[in-house]
């Protein structure tokens, strides 16, 4: 998967680089991602997944999948299909079963309708020559296993899933979330070009600009997602102490002994943000 830095400079990060190192004594690095240099409490650019050539968003799927279409007539891809539960012989994933899945609109957010109704919900099943695998994400393949008979018998049987193919109770548990929390400055010393204002406000004359200059240059403002800088915060040890007795515990369970986990991540996010966005 490519990884770049879309190849735009942005006064506001450079100045937001400047000011950590100034006033905080920050360091910059090239990587604050390297597990080599565990980056806490210092500063860097923040690369996107994005192509450097075309300019493009490179993701599994186009850094895996598409490359294989041609060469690999044997693999086949269901769209819009939600796997429901792994079929098992004994103690032996054998295949899957597979539902329609509802098709995603633009009130995806708001609903939580998963299957569509006027489609057949009728589970096909997808037999395995030589193995299963199961990758649909934090959130989905804990709930694929569980569904499947692998997870806290005791839970598991309260649902109705009475085949218990491994009481294994840590599956779904522990989920480590990223709560998010926004502060934004209303004046900045920079013109609209150098943020996403009107991409955010939809200007017609701007995206369309945008645009012509994405198809003949690549790369540009449609590649950027409008953070350009981070820093990834760890706290000493005096201000572990004054956040009080209950953070310092949870500190000590969670942090300690990890030099390379930061508690924040803090990143400069140069757009004004929409009511309801």
């Amino acid at each position: 998967m490519h990884v770049s830095d879309t190849g735009s400079t942005h006064k506001l990060a450079d100045q937001y680089i400047e000011v950590a190192k100034s006033h905080f004594g920050m360091e910059y690095v090239n990587d604050i991602m390297d597990f080599e240099t565990a980056g806490n409490n210092k500063i860097a650019k923040i690369p996107k997944w994005i192509n450097p050539i075309d300019g493009t968003r490179s993701d599994a799927a186009t850094a895996f999948i598409q490359p294989l279409r041609s060469s690999h007539p044997n693999l086949h891809l269901l769209l819009k299909t939600k796997v429901s539960r792994i079929i098992f012989e004994g103690t032996r994933a054998v295949g899957v079963d597979i539902v329609a899945k509802y098709n995603q609109s633009q009130f995806i957010l708001m609903v939580s309708k998963i299957f569509d109704d006027a489609g057949d919900q009728t589970p096909r099943t997808i037999h395995a020559r030589k193995l299963v695998v199961i990758s649909a994400g934090a959130l989905a393949t804990p709930q694929i296993l569980q569904r499947s008979g692998i997870g806290s018998a005791a839970k598991l049987q309260t649902l109705g899933i009475g085949n218990i193919i491994s009481d294994l109770p840590g599956v779904g548990m522990n989920l480590q979330d990223h709560p998010h929390v926004r502060g934004g400055m209303a004046l900045v010393d920079a013109d609209s070009a150098d943020t996403g204002d009107d991409i955010a406000l939809a200007d017609a004359q701007t995206l369309t600009t945008l645009h012509d200059r994405f198809k003949e240059q690549k790369g540009g403002h449609l590649s950027w997602n409008f953070v350009d800088t981070g820093i990834k915060y760890r706290p000493n040890e005096d201000e572990v102490k004054a956040l009080g007795p209950d953070f310092e515990k949870w500190w000590t369970e969670t942090f300690v002994g990890k030099p390379g986990k930061a508690l924040l991540a803090l990143q400069s996010f140069m757009m004004y943000s929409p009511p309801g966005v």
